[in-house]
């Protein structure tokens, strides 16, 4: 259908018509002039000759495709290989001009209609190492001119490495510099960053094993890495310190040291001692960098090769025990360790194959993307593990501490304890000898004082110095320990007031508690209890004028209580005046919060009452 057709079939407005016109022109007018004018080169020609000096025309030009792999199409060669390819323009070139290989192996020199545009570096031993760094040149336009432009490239390879070249760009620098740019962070300095993580990690790790050095595996991890970082190095360094020969030595055999290290560590981390795989892991990082060094220059690449099957196949029985381990024990540790490996495993035989030419499709290696995937899980898992078990040791050290500081504080209350047992021994000591003193000396003048007074019929000289001699007893022995049983008490009162009342000529009437208890009284409140009573008891016999005396002694949950009760004259009508023995109960009364009560009994007679709490008269 013809566009004006289509404009009126569909009913649109002229100006609407015109809108789209223009639109449609413009987008056709931009695409002719975004359109890409790199070229592509993919035929070339080919000859060997060493040297620096270009062929001549009528050289033995060999027509190829690009990219050619010289393990393919030159089985075994190395030196200089010159490439000559021609390309057409139907008009010179405006801005500068670039060309650019995205890969070749090892060096190359470029020239562009007889011009030399630089190189890549040294060409003789230690050559130049440009094999994963891509390379731009760039060329005034003037240098280009329409119809044929020639451009030829000097490759060199040694015969151990595997050289190679891609098809080659030409075009502006400005469309050709975003590529360049491109590919050169993901192949240097991306590598070069990584190394620097990896070798920080293995510097880390080692010095964790320099301080725990029965946990070898952080050793072997840490040697694993800086290991690696040797052999990443050669993705990006150009000038190497020795030659050639050597160093590929080294860089082929590293990574069965690496491999075979970190294998060993991750094993051991694990706790899968598994001597038949380590010995066959230890085999292969001695045996492989001492078989290639002593190997010819021509068996280099095939003993390499056969050096990385293996570690591919040592890695494989890795998995197959982390398998194994995580079917019995299922860890997201262990998976994760599983999936890094089975991906750096991938990797590894993709670059195996493409460095045997089996798979010649792209020019990225991937190994080396994914041995820091796998060497960043293994240091985070270690790392992490190593995080907890010192997280569950500081938990145990302050479990410690906290056991400590009680079992600190028990002593400390035992060696209170202890110095309170002293101090009280010391105290009973002391009361002891006071005791026997006053024994001997005091205490055999009242009692002598007691029986003269009893024989000169003066029963209230003689009931004084006996209760005098009693009070001096109390004073020592209910010090001297350091708690009495409630029913021991009332046994030692009942027996010496009972003797006193006797002796006074009245009658006593004792009644104990009906319910048995097992409390205890402490010294001083047993020393307090007894002088009431005994004070209450004197005051019957000396004013009371009484001739039966009950003394009734109870006990409920909360309070210990005894009353005296006489027959005698009772309490005067003009009430009870303060007197020293009197304002003494009272004080010893209010020192063990109890109440004290004195009533009337009818039809005569006098009865006090004392209530003490017990929790007044435990220790």
């Amino acid at each position: 259908m013809h566009l004006s057709n289509f404009f009126r079939t569909a009913k649109i407005s002229p100006a609407t018509s015109r809108l789209i016109a223009f639109a449609l022109l413009f987008l056709l007018a931009t695409s002719n002039v975004q359109a890409s004018e790199v070229l592509e080169l993919h035929d070339a020609e080919f000859v060997m000759q060493p040297g620096d000096i270009p062929p001549a025309e009528d050289a033995q030009w060999a027509p190829l495709k690009l990219p050619d792999l010289w393990s393919v199409s030159r089985p075994g060669a190395g030196g200089d290989g010159w490439y000559r390819l021609r390309f057409t323009l139907h008009e010179s070139p405006s801005e500068v001009q670039g060309v650019y290989l995205p890969r070749l192996c090892m060096n190359a020199a470029v020239y562009l209609n007889g011009m030399f545009l630089g190189d890549g570096g040294k060409f003789s031993d230690p050559i130049s190492r440009n094999w994963n760094r891509p390379l731009l040149f760039l060329a005034p336009p003037s240098l280009l001119q329409p119809g044929e432009n020639t451009l030829l490239l000097r490759v060199h390879s040694p015969s151990y490495s595997l050289g190679s070249l891609s098809a080659v760009h030409v075009g502006p620098e400005s469309e050709l510099r975003p590529e360049y740019e491109g590919k050169f962070f993901w192949r240097i300095t991306l590598n070069q960053a990584v190394t620097l993580i990896i070798a920080a990690m293995g510097l880390f790790m080692l010095d964790l094993w320099r301080r725990r050095r029965q946990d070898t595996m952080f050793g072997f991890f840490g040697l694993s890495s800086l290991v690696w970082s040797v052999h990443s190095s050669n993705l990006y360094i150009q000038s190497i310190p020795f030659a050639a020969r050597l160093w590929e030595t080294i860089i082929a055999s590293s990574v069965q040291v690496f491999v075979s290290l970190i294998m060993i560590s991750l094993l051991r981390f694990l706790g899968l001692r598994k001597p038949p795989l380590e010995r066959v892991l230890w085999l292969i990082l001695f045996a492989s960098p001492l078989s290639q060094l002593l190997m010819p220059e021509s068996w280099s690449i095939p003993a390499a090769m056969i050096w990385h099957l293996a570690t591919l196949f040592s890695s494989l029985a890795v998995v197959w025990y982390l398998l194994r381990t995580a079917l019995r024990t299922p860890q997201l540790d262990i998976l994760l360790l599983i999936g890094a490996l089975c991906l750096s495993i991938v990797f590894g035989i993709h670059d195996w194959l493409k460095q045997a030419s089996i798979l010649q499709s792209g020019d990225t290696h991937w190994l080396h993307y994914g041995a820091p995937i796998f060497f960043l899980v293994v240091g985070s898992i270690m790392t992490s593990r190593f995080v907890m078990a010192l997280n569950q040791v500081e938990l145990l050290n302050a479990d410690l501490e906290q056991r400590v500081r009680a079992k600190h504080a028990e002593l400390e209350t035992q060696f209170a304890d202890m110095q309170g047992m002293e101090k009280q021994r010391a105290m009973m000591d002391e009361r002891n000898r006071i005791y026997r003193d006053l024994h001997d000396d005091m205490g055999a003048k009242l009692l002598g004082l007691a029986i003269s007074a009893q024989r000169a019929n003066l029963p209230k000289e003689a009931d004084l110095a006996r209760s005098a001699l009693q009070d001096l007893r109390d004073v020592v022995s209910r010090s001297a320990h350091a708690a009495t049983p409630l029913g021991d008490l009332l046994a030692d009162m009942r027996v010496e007031n009972g003797q006193r009342v006797h002796d006074a000529g009245l009658a006593l009437n004792w009644r104990f508690p009906e319910q048995e208890t097992d409390a205890v009284v402490s010294a001083e409140a047993a020393l307090n209890l007894s002088r009431i009573l005994r004070e209450a008891v004197t005051n019957v016999l000396r004013h009371a004028q009484a001739s039966h005396i009950s003394i009734v002694t109870q006990i409920d949950e909360k309070n210990f209580c005894f009353s005296i009760e006489d027959d005698g004259i009772g309490l005067p009508a003009s009430g009870l005046k303060p007197h020293r023995g009197m304002t003494g109960m009272q004080a010893r009364a209010a020192s063990l919060g109890a109440t004290l009560a004195l009533q009337p009994v009818q039809p005569h007679g006098c009865r006090m009452e004392c209530c003490v709490p017990f929790s007044s008269l435990t220790p």
